[in-house]
């Protein structure tokens, strides 16, 4: 099974709080042979964003979200699945506040990482080439 995993901290200057959450992903027998074929023809960096892209989809549908109301980590697991594609990932998310407490309960809005995951991708990702955009397009059609 192919595992991906994001980190996340995120910290406010106006308070001394600081959000702590990972994101893990296990990919079912369909998408972990998807993304061993992407790294056959050596873009498995192409591959690693086809997923990304599809947890967004599929985080936005369900709107992930996790309230923390101590400074102990909630855990939440669930499923997002495509059912077209017959793709399917094991999520966990890990979250949990670290600094002074201020009381408050915290909601830390996971489709919301996703996207800023996603949106950060695209931003630094180089562009493909014509040969790589050639051989997605072959993978693609395979899959």
């Amino acid at each position: 099974m192919f595992r991906m995993i994001y980190t996340l901290i995120e910290s406010s200057g106006d308070c001394p709080l600081t959000l702590l959450t990972d994101i893990s992903l296990k990919c079912n027998d369909v998408v972990t042979h998807r993304y061993k074929e992407y790294v056959k023809q050596d873009l498995a960096w192409l591959g690693r964003m086809v997923i990304t892209e599809a947890l967004v989809d599929l985080a936005d549908a369900q709107d992930l979200r996790v309230i923390l109301d101590d400074q102990f980590p909630q855990t939440v697991r669930g499923q997002l699945v495509d059912r077209q594609r017959d793709a399917a990932y094991d999520i966990t998310i890990r979250c949990r506040r670290l600094g002074e407490d201020n009381g408050k309960n915290q909601l830390v809005n996971v489709s919301n990482y996703l996207r800023q995951i996603r949106d950060a991708t695209r931003a630094i990702a180089r562009k493909p080439t014509a040969e790589e955009l050639s051989r997605m397009r072959d993978l693609v059609s395979r899959l």
